[in-house]
């Protein structure tokens, strides 16, 4: 993927973090949007910086009734087909999982990875410890995200929504824009 496709496909993601923002504020949560935080360039993933270490953190931090959950929003295209075990499965960074598993524990707050599937016009998420139940298998190579990919199976993950309603929230967020 050359740095101009990242980019479009960077904007793209940004669309529906900031709509999937909106979609849990209509459903009574306060947030913190911490992709408002990547650097200079809108380049960088925003961290949780210890001496040592620094932790990729998720999407948004969002409170409700006195308790705080992390979201972390990944859009695709579509749930692929995994040939050995005939399952249709969904991923991310293994490098960015293990992360958000120690961003968990540091903080004592949930994880929770949000899967935004076109094709399927659904909304699937997963809690750390449920996406664990449902790991499919790991890849370890770089071909796909750099220090390998986990994957998930993808119909066993909670609906949570569908794209349409996202795309309610975008097009809201977008006629803001429009007449500010």
């Amino acid at each position: 993927m050359g740095n101009g496709d990242f980019r479009v496909q960077r904007e793209r993601s940004l669309v529906y973090e900031k709509a999937f923002a909106l979609y849990l504020q209509r459903r009574g949560y306060y947030i913190l949007p911490t992709y408002d935080y990547t650097g200079l360039k809108d380049d960088k993933a925003p961290r949780l910086k210890g001496e040592n270490q620094s932790l990729v953190v998720p999407d948004l931090l969002a409170a409700k009734n006195g308790l705080f959950s992390w979201f972390e929003i990944k859009l695709k295209q579509q749930a692929d087909l995994y040939r050995k075990t005939n399952v249709l499965e969904t991923g991310l960074a293994l490098r960015h999982w293990k992360h958000y598993q120690e961003v968990k524990r540091l903080t004592g707050t949930l994880v929770n990875i949000i899967f935004i599937h076109e094709k399927e016009q659904e909304i699937r998420c997963g809690e750390l410890s449920i996406l664990e139940k449902y790991h499919s298998h790991t890849y370890k190579g770089d071909r796909m995200d750099r220090g390998g990919t986990i994957f998930f199976a993808y119909e066993r993950l909670p609906r949570v929504g569908t794209f349409a309603d996202l795309l309610v929230c975008a097009r809201q967020i977008q006629s803001t824009k429009e007449t500010t």
